[in-house]
């Protein structure tokens, strides 16, 4: 992990942290004959994506129309490496929260076949921690797999070969038989480690809430089609900012 990056995913944490905090107090100054039964952590929203489909366009856009944090795969994997930082995620948690990401985090040790040992149980750690404290759009890493689905949205990202070669092509400035190769060796090496990872449920046919085509749906259509979906999901704690 570069500093530039773990400078990152602490900043990205404790932004988090700060969303939470002002969440619980705005709960807390509600006179208590009117105030509502305190609220779950805001929602989560994992997108998952092929190599091309400009995934991490649209999950930026999310996160920025939400008002929430943005981990991608780089993000995640720096919190994962960093204890001070996984610590700092649960500690807003009370007894109940940190009971619930506990089982979570046994759960997903238990059913999953975890080849890469201590490195993906830290990860599962963070992507439950970051589910736990919510107000987070998480890409990649399994995380439609891995986070419990009743807490968020789970949304797939694709669009035909032709199209994820022209959006490489253009974005990476490659040639096109590099591109090709960077197109294969990249969903290829995505897909091994989710069968490593999850085994026969990376196959898993349900796991995504939505899945949108960005080659035929604009990016704008996109972003307002997952928010939508977002409310639908988790009506109850569903807000922007």
């Amino acid at each position: 992990m570069n500093r530039l990056t773990g400078e990152r995913a602490a900043h990205l944490v404790e932004r988090q942290m700060a969303m939470f905090h002002v969440k619980q107090r705005a709960a807390a100054a509600q006179p208590e004959a009117t105030a509502p039964p305190p609220a779950a952590a805001g929602p989560y929203v994992a997108i998952s994506r092929q190599y091309g489909a400009q995934g991490s366009a649209v999950a930026a856009a999310v996160a920025e129309r939400l008002g929430y944090a943005l981990y991608d795969r780089e993000l995640v994997e720096a919190v994962a490496k960093d204890a001070h930082l996984q610590q700092r995620l649960i500690e807003p948690l009370d007894e109940t929260a940190r009971s619930d990401l506990n089982h979570w985090i046994h759960a997903l040790l238990t059913e999953n076949d975890l080849s890469g040992g201590q490195y993906n149980a830290a990860l599962f750690h963070v992507l439950a921690s970051l589910a736990a404290v919510g107000r987070a759009v998480i890409v990649g890493r399994g995380a439609h797999l891995a986070l419990p689905a009743d807490r968020g949205l789970r949304v797939r990202l694709y669009a035909p070969p032709e199209d994820r070669l022209r959006n490489v092509i253009a974005e990476e400035g490659l040639p096109e038989k590099a591109a090709q190769r960077k197109l294969r060796e990249v969903e290829e090496s995505r897909q091994r480690w989710l069968r490593e990872a999850f085994g026969e449920r990376a196959k898993e046919p349900f796991a995504f809430d939505l899945a949108l085509n960005t080659a035929t749906l604009p990016r704008a259509t996109c972003v307002d089609l997952i928010l939508a979906a977002l409310r639908a999901r988790c009506p109850g704690s569903f807000q922007t900012g």
